[in-house]
């Protein structure tokens, strides 16, 4: 599933290079794996932060359940959250699932970043980050 938040933008001159018109920011790839329960929190807040494509995908633990009961886990359901982040934006996103994260032991996950080093194409580059041009 993925939640895209469309911008009107203003229409870019196609003659002018796409660098020189708009700034490249990094990207990288957020992962969070949460509880099922905590996966609409993170979808609804990384939209409104205007981090531009959020996938939840399902997934099941496959810890042994003498583990799961030593830990305390109990439900093993989860979502992995995966969305592209700007890097002018990796600081708030952070600063959102570790104030998340802290709020319960339900609330509790795992998250990393990992850099995205290049893009197939403006247009691509242009979807990842939400700066497609609305006409």
């Amino acid at each position: 599933m993925a939640i895209i938040k469309n911008k009107k933008k203003k229409k870019i001159n196609s003659s002018i290079p796409y660098d020189q018109q708009s700034k490249i920011e990094k990207i990288k790839l957020l992962c969070v794996i949460v509880n099922r329960s905590q996966a609409n929190f993170y979808i609804n807040t990384f939209n409104d932060a205007g981090v531009s494509c959020v996938f939840d995908v399902f997934g099941e633990g496959t810890a042994p359940k003498e583990m799961q009961e030593i830990m305390g886990i109990i439900d093993s359901r989860k979502s992995l959250i995966v969305c592209i982040v700007k890097e002018s934006l990796i600081d708030k996103i952070a600063k959102i699932i570790q104030d998340r994260f802290s709020i319960s032991k339900q609330a509790k996950g795992i998250s990393f970043m990992i850099p995205i080093t290049s893009v197939a194409g403006v247009f691509i580059y242009k979807y990842l980050t939400n700066n497609r041009v609305v006409e």
